[in-house]
């Protein structure tokens, strides 16, 4: 399974937040059951092994109208944490299909933009410095104040430099890929 802090990477640039405690939550069965933790508090995953969806296509069509019901009936937030929920059993399932040294190269991947504020804001429209989000609203792009991603961003990025310092091997897939990006045009 991916680590919880790259579960919390992914959410920083899809949602804006990187939801920890969700991830903490679903994955906490693992402490009882080992690698079969799944069976517990991963629906999304346990219906895509059923055939429910695919990889090629994660959110059904149908998937939509459930995130807006839930949107209308208890809000925005409750909506952006079942997406959360969802993406998190997605890219559970995306990592079980994905053979082992591809896997440290997308870890290697996730903790290297995270190490990057410059490209969290330029590629994915989240200032983690200056706690600001881009916006498209009623077709306009705009910097909105989001002044709690400041705080989560720097506990996450505290928490993977430690991961970081940890694993040789992380380190040097980190440090290539920022070789690699100082040497591209």
């Amino acid at each position: 399974m991916p680590a919880g802090w790259m579960h919390a990477v992914i959410d920083l640039i899809a949602y804006d937040g990187p939801y920890l405690e969700l991830h903490q939550w679903k994955d906490e069965p693992w402490r009882r059951l080992g690698r079969r933790h799944r069976a517990e508090r991963h629906e999304w995953y346990n219906a895509g092994v059923a055939g429910v969806w695919t990889l090629d296509d994660p959110m059904p069509a149908w998937v939509t109208d459930t995130i807006l019901a839930i949107g209308d009936a208890h809000g925005a937030d409750a909506a952006e944490r079942y997406m959360v929920d969802l993406t998190h059993d997605h890219w559970d399932l995306l990592w079980d299909e994905t053979p082992a040294d591809r896997r440290r190269l997308i870890e290697g991947f996730f903790a290297w933009v995270l190490l990057r504020p410059d490209l969290l804001e330029t590629r994915f429209s989240i200032d983690v410095i200056h706690g600001r989000i881009e916006r498209q609203i009623n077709g306009v792009l705009r910097w909105e104040p989001h002044p709690a991603v400041v705080a989560q961003y720097r506990r996450l990025r505290r928490y993977v430099h430690r991961v970081i310092e940890r694993d040789p091997t992380l380190q040097e897939i980190v440090t290539a890929y920022e070789t690699n990006e100082k040497a591209s045009p």
